[in-house]
């Protein structure tokens, strides 16, 4: 019996699954844009690529195919551009780790900056009310 990783990994050679992890990519830089340029919504994005709310709505949520066209329209109505995709080798993957890049939500005008915490004091005395006897016996 094949483990749940196993099936995952056979999962990801599949057709399926790849274009619905591009579809998951393409529309999440999408909203992101969107909420760069000033919480943009999709009545104003569906205006300015001159198509119905409705089917900016059914592309918003990988429901809809697309045209190169239409990817093209998308773009400048983001103000923004897209770079022609890259077509790489299938080769085994060496595990070297992955960069994965956050955005703060929602976000904040002020660069994050940690706050600096003070080094806790070791003792000899061990707090656990439970461990009192011990630390009375080794002192």
């Amino acid at each position: 019996m094949k483990t749940f990783a196993e099936i995952y990994e056979s999962m990801k050679e599949t057709l399926e699954y790849q274009t619905e992890e591009l579809s998951l990519a393409f529309t999440e830089s999408v909203l992101l844009r969107m909420e760069q340029l000033g919480d943009m919504s999709g009545k104003v994005l569906a205006e300015r690529m001159g198509f119905s709310e409705a089917y900016v709505s059914k592309l918003l949520k990988g429901k809809n195919n697309f045209t190169l066209e239409t990817l093209v329209k998308l773009a400048r109505a983001l103000e923004c551009r897209i770079e022609p995709p890259l077509l790489l080798p299938n080769e085994k993957e060496v595990a070297t780790g992955q960069v994965v890049l956050f955005e703060r939500f929602p976000k904040s005008e002020r660069p994050f900056t940690p706050r600096s915490v003070p080094a806790p004091q070791m003792s000899n005395v061990t707090q656990n009310d439970d461990n009192n006897d011990i630390a009375a016996a080794a002192a």
